[in-house]
């Protein structure tokens, strides 16, 4: 070990530091450090086709610069946007609740894709063992699920509606209806498929939350009446 320390040059050392970096970067999910680690590897490595090889190896330093371009001016456009998005108290609100944790431009995104609703007491969301064409974020009010029906639970404001529906594809296990006048984000579930296939970071930032709200309904919800 210690004769490799010796014989290795600060060049092998930038080489090494490069490859590294570019591991790292294939880690994480989030695409601002993917592409921030990449410009870092890229100059490194550009560095050791320069300054470690004799004479410098010109078509890898022009391709490390080419990349080094792309990922910078990517880096800057995400930036940009992180920074020019602007929230109403609503979204806002909505982003600290349900969605927290959820980059701001990745929520913008999905706000950009759905619509906001009212609903009016007693409006059915879904219906039991049919398709549900939207996914629904209840924000405001309160929504009943029943089954065969029965009431079993209650859904609150900060809760999803049509998740499962959503994650499986099957029908509606339940029927949710509105009680009394409620709010609602909705988005369809095409969209959402579309907006989630381009947007790797968004994917996983949805179903983390979906199934943290699983989670929490589970564990809230109303016991079930035993067989007889």
């Amino acid at each position: 070990m210690n004769t490799l320390l010796t014989v290795m040059t600060w060049q092998d050392w930038a080489a090494n530091l490069c490859y590294a970096l570019l591991a790292v970067s294939y880690l994480v999910t989030s695409l601002w450090w993917l592409r921030g680690l990449a410009i870092l590897a890229l100059g490194l490595e550009g560095i050791y086709f320069y300054f470690g090889s004799t004479p410098p190896l010109w078509v890898g330093i022009v391709w490390a610069a080419i990349f080094v371009a792309i990922n910078a001016g990517q880096l800057l456009r995400m930036t940009r946007d992180r920074f020019s998005v602007k929230l109403s108290e609503q979204e806002r609100s909505l982003h600290k609740g349900l969605f927290e944790g959820m980059s701001t431009v990745g929520f913008c995104r999905l706000l950009k894709s759905g619509r906001w609703r009212e609903c009016a007491g007693g409006e059915v969301l879904t219906w039991e063992g049919r398709p549900v064409p939207e996914l629904y974020v209840m924000t405001d009010g309160l929504a009943k699920v029943e089954v065969n029906g029965g009431i079993v639970a209650l859904v609150r404001a900060g809760s999803f509606v049509g998740e499962m529906s959503f994650l499986t594809g099957a029908p509606a296990c339940a029927t949710v209806t509105s009680v009394g006048s409620c709010k609602v984000f909705s988005i369809s579930k095409e969209r959402l498929s579309q907006l989630l296939a381009v947007d790797e970071g968004l994917r996983t930032a949805i179903h983390r939350i979906i199934g943290r709200d699983l989670v929490y309904k589970l564990q809230c919800s109303l016991p079930l009446p035993l067989a007889s």
